[in-house]
């Protein structure tokens, strides 16, 4: 068949024998499979929710196994009841079955059985098109829960692969989908697994918990013996930031032990040197100490514009400065928020490092 370049298939050796013929053979326990005898002329023609009408010419269906040699039967027979005895109405599933639904349909109508309705949905796929893999992809929901994947992000992201709301919203809990879902809105091209895309909309639904709820969700990814009071107060801190749960400890660690090291030159803006940088920071120390508690970030907010325009620095490159010197990183959850949280004690202690790394140059 291949050598003639046709569809490979049964070639139905065995589709005419005679009852005698049948009968010997069992009698010599010779191995058998049963198939179902598929019609040679006409049509199939079932009618698909998403698809509309679809046909099959019966000449290029296959006479299919139904039971092994072993005496097991195969999917195809094994769903076709199933779906009988479950009494299922719908069978919504992938697109690569329906060369498969001619078989389901003439055996449902073979067994005299009521036809579910079908609708097939269109495959996810990569961003260069390709059929998204196993060997491939992270395509086990265990992996997802593990990076701090919503469950409810998820599925909203799901609901959005070929399918969309009637007013065109991206953002929408579990009981906006079931009120709103119909299988006349799902297209059939072929949606792409966008994980930037799935994280953003991960990102979003973290905000719309309450700090509670998100301190709660955090719970199977912190280290154990970690400060809780700490972690509430730096919830709401962080939550505009967090994309993904697994990421809580990777952006907040500074709040719970020292800042990553980093190099003096790191604190250093890129059009100024380390004395004037000194100086900066050193002007800084001098009003976080003589603010008196309990600090609020108005206050140093203003305290640092006031210093940065009498040295001739820019308040942006200032705020840099300091938080580097707290957080080890020129990028951060926002800076006073931070510092009200690690306290006066402790913020003194990173910025006096600091000031030791800039001696040191």
């Amino acid at each position: 068949q291949v050598a003639r370049k046709e569809p490979p298939g049964y070639d139905g050796r065995c589709r005419n024998l005679s009852e005698e013929e049948i009968d010997h053979n069992i009698a010599e326990r010779v191995s058998y499979v049963i198939r179902v005898r598929m019609p040679t002329e006409g049509t199939t023609t079932f009618n698909d929710l998403i698809r509309g009408e679809i046909t099959f010419e019966n000449r290029v269906l296959d006479d299919a196994v139904l039971l092994k040699s072993d005496g097991l039967p195969v999917y195809h027979l094994a769903v076709v009841v199933d779906d009988h005895e479950m009494e299922i109405s719908h069978v919504v599933r992938a697109e690569e079955w329906i060369s498969s639904t001619p078989l389901h349909v003439l055996l449902f109508q073979a067994f005299g059985w009521e036809l579910p309705q079908f609708a097939h949905m269109p495959l996810l796929r990569n961003a260069d098109r390709s059929k998204i893999s196993k060997r491939k992809n992270n395509t086990a929901i265990k992996w997802y829960r593990e990076q701090g994947f919503l469950p409810e992000a998820m599925v909203n992201f799901l609901a959005l692969m070929g399918w969309s709301m009637p007013d065109g919203r991206e953002i929408f809990t579990y009981q906006e989908i079931e009120n709103e879902i119909s299988l006349d809105r799902v297209t059939t091209s072929g949606p792409v697994f966008d994980l930037v895309k799935l994280t953003s909309i991960n990102g979003k639904h973290i905000r719309m918990l309450t700090d509670e709820e998100l301190y709660e969700r955090l719970q199977p990814y912190l280290p154990v013996g970690l400060d809780a009071d700490r972690v509430r107060k730096v919830v709401p801190v962080i939550k505009d930031r967090l994309t993904r749960l697994g990421e809580f400890m990777e952006l907040t660690g500074f709040f719970f032990g020292p800042p990553p090291d980093y190099e003096a030159s790191a604190l250093v803006p890129k059009k100024g040197d380390p004395d004037s940088t000194q100086n900066g920071l050193a002007r800084v120390r001098e009003m976080l100490t003589a603010l008196p508690e309990p600090w609020t970030h108005e206050a140093w907010e203003a305290g640092m514009r006031t210093i940065a325009e009498e040295i001739g620095m820019k308040a942006g490159d200032l705020f840099m400065i300091l938080r580097v010197a707290v957080t080890g990183s020129p990028v951060s959850p926002p800076l006073f928020e931070s510092i009200e949280v690690i306290g006066k004690q402790e913020t003194l202690a990173r910025v006096d490092a600091a000031l030791s790394k800039l001696e040191a140059t």
